[in-house]
């Protein structure tokens, strides 16, 4: 027996209304084992209502639901992380590749541009830590409010955070920060400045493809980040 429109929506709403879930896909599928537990439930001639009851003990009970996202988040977080590294190969497909190398000659064009009309100009971006400290904040904010948003209800009303803002957020922050310390190596070496201006150029290359890999990401995993329940 089929269930209805609106018994989906109240096994739709038990994830993200009681048991506060949030990441879409996980849900989506603990719907599926629930729609198909409680048809083969209903077929005996059980009640909805008792059919959602013991499906949901079935599983374990809201908190064991909630630890199993969780253990979903470890999975997804890594398959992710191989995602990202993997828009970051593809930077050198043959697709890609027209543009990435047109990437590379321009910002190689301008390190040579600046080394030669303004050769002290590399050693002179203090704002660097500045903008390092300021950048850290997301991380900082981020974090707490993925972990918080089960408990705190009014948060909600803003939207939620899922895994895929975590990754994109944290390698975002793992990128500008690996960028100007490498930054400051290379303008606090002693190489000549031939050898300086070709490594600013390559740093250059890779923080912008990797920034466009991110920027990929993004587009494909996060278009539903912000989401309202029914």
């Amino acid at each position: 027996m089929k269930i209805t429109q609106a018994q989906y929506f109240e096994i739709e709403e038990f994830f993200t209304e009681k048991c506060r879930l949030v990441e879409t896909e996980f849900i989506e599928e603990m719907t599926d084992h629930f729609i198909d537990a409680i048809e083969t439930k209903l077929t005996e001639s059980t009640p909805f209502d008792a059919a959602m009851d013991s499906t949901i003990e079935d599983f374990g009970g809201l908190g064991a639901i909630q630890k199993m996202e969780w253990q979903y988040r470890k999975g997804f977080v890594k398959k992710q992380l191989q995602v990202l590294w993997a828009l970051e190969k593809s930077q050198f497909s043959r697709q890609k590749m027209l543009r990435s190398g047109l990437i590379a000659v321009s910002l190689t064009a301008l390190s040579f541009y600046i080394s030669i009309f303004a050769k002290n100009s590399p050693d002179n971006f203090n704002f660097s830590n500045g903008f390092l400290i300021g950048s850290a904040a997301l991380p900082i904010v981020t974090l707490p409010v993925f972990l918080l948003q089960r408990y705190v209800k009014w948060q909600h009303l803003f939207g939620v955070v899922k895994s895929q803002m975590v990754v994109r957020v944290y390698a975002t922050f793992l990128l500008f920060l690996i960028s100007i310390l490498l930054f400051k190596i290379i303008s606090g070496s002693e190489f000549s400045m031939l050898i300086k201006t070709f490594s600013y150029s390559i740093l250059s290359t890779a923080f912008t493809l990797s920034f466009i890999s991110i920027f990929e990401y993004s587009k494909t995993f996060e278009a539903d980040y912000w989401y309202r329940t029914r």
